[in-house]
């Protein structure tokens, strides 16, 4: 039997593994430890790790000092990986693919623009750079206080493909809040814009058929699958869009359900099906009283985009 494993770092993800591990506690700063098995990595919680709202992305710049490790989903064990790793970075989202992991790092060196990383254990002494997201320039004027920056909120790797989202800052910005899913190709070094996701005022009776979309942790592969959770109608309208590539196609389709994450197993697809709140008032939401439930999922006919997405700022 080929043995199971898959990287950790520094960070806490929601709890949704079906299998408790043991693993060696360490001293912490500060907060407390977490330890889960979303799609293929693993984290632990070193120092003061938040959830955004649904649970499902890192609070970026939570972690300080953060490495990467090895985690043996057999036995529990797990050991530190030999990344490169100058004083100050901070290391985060990993996921692994036979050996190879890709993840996100932290640098004083790139100031507040995150960077992804690919670490070999076949070149083990050097990182491989990849694209990261869209920074928003500034304007003529300067930026002032407001300095742009990106960080990376989730990352899924599988065969030569990293799928991630990229949270962009800085002025112009649209929406409240605003997000980039983007495909690097290892191969060729390259990146590409799938799809854009912006957050809107709510209840304000603008008409808009979705007044806030938000997105979840992608799944990377020969069809790599952005999903995001969708509220409309004021909290009574809720559902999961999914953008996503193969090849350089984009395609869009829409799950009547709400989601906080997705799971892929061969060509089967799996779902946290969330829980409507209070109409009117509340997001669909997992609470102790309304727990969410982990199902099967067909998923919607993938329709063709035309149109290319557009950076989500001026």
């Amino acid at each position: 039997m080929a043995r199971r494993r898959a990287a950790s770092t520094s960070g806490t993800y929601p709890a949704t593994a079906v299998r408790r591990l043991r693993g060696k506690r360490r001293a912490r700063p500060a907060g407390r430890g977490v330890l889960a098995l979303p799609a293929h990595a693993a984290a632990r919680a070193v120092r003061g790790g938040e959830r955004r709202l649904g649970g499902t992305l890192l609070e970026p710049g939570s972690g300080a000092g953060c490495r990467l490790y090895e985690l043996a989903l057999d036995t529990g064990r797990e050991h530190a990986l030999p990344v490169p790793a100058p004083r100050g970075v901070s290391d985060t989202t990993p996921s692994m693919w036979h050996g190879e992991v890709a993840f996100a790092r932290h640098s004083p060196r790139h100031g507040a623009v995150w960077q992804v990383l690919l670490f070999s254990p076949r070149s083990p002494h050097w990182l491989l750079t990849l694209p990261h997201g869209a920074v928003p320039p500034c304007p003529h004027g300067g930026c002032g206080d407001e300095p742009p920056s990106g960080e990376v909120e989730a990352l899924s790797f599988r065969a030569g493909t990293v799928a991630f989202v990229w949270s962009p800052q800085g002025p112009g910005l649209l929406g409240e809040e605003a997000w980039e899913d983007r495909v690097d190709r290892v191969s060729t070094r390259s990146g590409q814009l799938v799809g854009t996701q912006l957050g809107i005022e709510s209840c304000t009776e603008s008409g808009a058929a979705f007044e806030q979309a938000f997105p979840l942790t992608p799944l990377a592969g020969s069809l790599t699958l952005f999903p995001y959770y969708e509220r409309g109608d004021c909290y009574r309208t809720f559902a999961t869009g999914l953008a996503a590539v193969r090849g350089d196609a984009l395609f869009h389709a829409t799950l009547q359900r709400p989601l906080w994450g997705l799971a892929s197993d061969g060509g089967s697809y799996y779902g946290i099906v969330a829980r409507p709140g209070v109409p009117g008032l509340e997001d669909a939401k997992c609470t102790s009283a309304s727990p969410c439930a982990i199902e099967a999922l067909a998923l919607p006919r993938l329709r063709r985009t035309t149109a290319r997405p557009a950076h989500p700022f001026l």
